[in-house]
């Protein structure tokens, strides 16, 4: 899949309005496996490299994803919201 931030934001829309009870609901619902790579071991030490900057945007986004569910839940209270 090209665009996973966008199947994520939806799996997290989907709980956050209720279409789903859970992220694993939402998760078996959606998810599609597909090809398994490995990686290629002469690349370790850039993998590496890359993972320390995954980490620091997963630190820098993870409020945004609770402020988001916060504020999605909190929809489902609006009239003509699904519950």
């Amino acid at each position: 899949m090209s665009s996973a931030a966008s199947l994520g934001s939806a799996i997290w829309a989907a709980v956050g309005l209720g279409v789903h009870t859970d992220f694993d609901a939402a998760v078996d619902a959606v998810v599609r496996p597909g090809e398994v790579l490995l990686p290629i071991q002469a690349y370790h030490q850039l993998y590496r490299s890359l993972e320390k900057e995954y980490r620091d945007v997963h630190d820098h986004t993870d409020a945004v994803d609770r402020r988001t569910y916060e504020n999605l839940r909190l929809t489902r209270r609006l009239p003509g919201a699904p519950h």
